[in-house]
């Protein structure tokens, strides 16, 4: 591609020897050649940080960084603040892109003049083949957001979601935001931040972005005092939206969804919850309406908080239950 411009292309790495050789070849596969590629070895203890290393030694436009072990928000800051490039693509090490993959969101950003373009991305799993068609550069479903409608459309995770993985940023959106070190929730904590300093952004549907579902899916994902944190990352973006009402709306249904979603994590040791159980009915008591009335309310959102609040908790576990099953078979 003519008149190219350097994209830095972020990849935290920890304990994925079984997955990052492939992880690696989609990249410097890219037919958008024009790459800095950044390696951070977040303190792997297996074969990883060779796996890097014989890359770099191999491909002059990959970087390695090895770095004690400090959480991916740690490990992409890093490169943040280290690359070059006029644009950042972050993707998961675990993760596999197509060879179109760079070369399609760059037309993206280009073609529709924005800060933020974004493609869609297919689940993978690891018992399962796929037939992977990477498209050729070009349009297909393609929407372009406003500002406010962008954040609102991440909340909502109609189209995109609050993760940096499927997207590519001018580098600037990151002037002075950062991963919140050593926190999970690190991505709802920054992207919506980041969306809301672009001019627009630019979605398209294809799916060239792999996101791979090891064998330890979300119905086998229980809850810690870790997770406790998301009521405060709420607390923030709440604050920070504070005078856009349409956003404020989109948060809170989004925060009653994660809600419910953390209520589940926690069905096995609901004890654990302690005073948050508190926070949480509370919650879902001063949002039911909300949730019930709009239009960007999923079913599953409607029908949760339904039967939370008619049924008990009992009923919604085994709704959350059926609903994660269903949802995992589709895919």
């Amino acid at each position: 591609m003519l008149n190219s411009s350097l994209v830095s292309i972020i990849i935290p790495v920890y304990n994925v020897e079984k997955y990052l050789k492939k992880c690696i070849d989609s990249i410097i596969n890219q037919t958008y050649e024009n790459l800095e590629i950044i390696l951070v070895n977040d303190g792997s203890s297996d074969n990883s940080p060779r796996i890097c290393d014989e890359y770099a030694s191999q491909d002059s436009r990959i970087k390695v960084i090895h770095k004690e072990n400090g959480g991916q928000a740690d490990a992409r800051n890093m490169a943040l603040d280290v690359m070059r490039g006029e644009w950042v693509v972050f993707v998961d090490s675990d993760d596999f892109v197509g060879k179109y993959y760079v070369e399609n969101l760059y037309y993206l950003v280009k073609k529709y003049n924005v800060d933020i373009g974004i493609t869609s991305y297919r689940y993978v799993y690891e018992d399962k083949k796929i037939s992977i068609n990477s498209n050729l550069i070009g349009d297909e479903v393609v929407f372009k957001y406003s500002k406010s409608d962008s954040v609102m459309d991440i909340f909502y995770a109609k189209y995109c979601d609050v993760v940096p993985w499927g997207k590519i940023f001018k580098r600037k959106m990151f002037d002075n935001v950062r991963f919140p070190k050593g926190k999970i929730y690190e991505d709802l904590a920054t992207i919506p931040l980041v969306f809301s300093r672009s001019n627009s952004v630019a979605f398209c549907n294809k799916k060239d972005y792999f996101y791979l579902q090891r064998s330890s899916s979300t119905m086998k994902i229980c809850g810690n005092k870790r997770d406790f944190i998301i009521f405060d990352v709420y607390k923030d973006l709440e604050q920070y939206f504070s005078e856009d009402k349409k956003i404020l709306k989109a948060i809170k249904i989004r925060k009653t969804r994660d809600i419910f979603m953390l209520l589940y994590k926690f069905r096995n040791n609901l004890n654990d919850l302690g005073d948050k159980f508190i926070l949480i009915n509370k919650t879902i008591k001063e949002n039911f309406w909300l949730v019930m009335k709009s239009s960007e309310s999923t079913l599953i959102d409607k029908g949760q908080i339904f039967l939370y609040k008619f049924f008990g908790l009992k009923f919604f576990l085994f709704f959350k239950y059926i609903a994660l099953s269903i949802r995992k078979n589709m895919r």
